[in-house]
């Protein structure tokens, strides 16, 4: 799985964020991180988990580029606690 920058980028404004950095540190990633996944490097499914529980699916669709899988075979990886997953 990959984060689509730009797109993360706008959700951070529109979620009333200065940046991306800001948005990431709250999702679980330090500055390095989010370095790393701006070069292109694959995002861990704990934070696809947290954008999914904080954002939905809609909007997780629209930052994470799933490559080969889709959002619910990513679900179906996970354990449901109401609409959370973990």
């Amino acid at each position: 799985m990959l984060l689509k920058i730009d797109r993360f980028e706008e959700l951070a404004k529109k979620k009333g964020y200065r940046n991306g950095y800001e948005l990431a540190s709250q999702i679980g990633c330090n500055e390095l991180t989010y370095d790393i996944l701006k070069k292109g490097n694959r995002i861990g499914s704990d934070i696809v988990a947290e954008l999914y529980n904080r954002f939905g699916g809609e909007i997780t669709l629209k930052v994470i580029d799933f490559e080969e899988g889709t959002l619910d075979e990513f679900k179906n990886k996970h354990v449901h606690i109401g609409k959370r997953i973990y």
